[in-house]
């Protein structure tokens, strides 16, 4: 990898600290989503209920935990680890032969 030019190195670990910092924020916020998702679930199995998820409150929860889904930078992460377990459990080879065990 070629260096990057004195002046600019600055530059680009300012993006670079603004980019991981919205990414952070997403992250959290995707997080305290799901908090709340979870704490809908709590007050409704409070009285002995469960959440209805067609009902109105339920179709708040469906969109808030694909929200957090699609804003959470982690999910493409977690999907890809979920993929790589899933194909491990089912004895397939790992999909990057690099990384396959010695």
């Amino acid at each position: 990898m070629a260096a990057i030019p004195g002046p600019t190195r600055p530059l680009v670990r300012k993006r670079r600290a603004k980019d991981k910092s919205r990414q952070v924020g997403r992250w959290r916020f995707a997080r305290e989503v799901r908090r709340y998702v979870r704490q809908m679930h709590a007050i409704c199995a409070s009285v002995g209920r469960r959440l209805n998820l067609v009902g109105p409150f339920g179709a708040l929860v469906v969109w808030e935990k694909e929200d957090a889904e699609r804003l959470d930078p982690l999910t493409p992460m977690r999907s890809e680890a979920a993929r790589i377990k899933a194909e491990e459990t089912q004895g397939s080879a790992p999909s990057n032969p690099r990384e396959a065990p010695g």
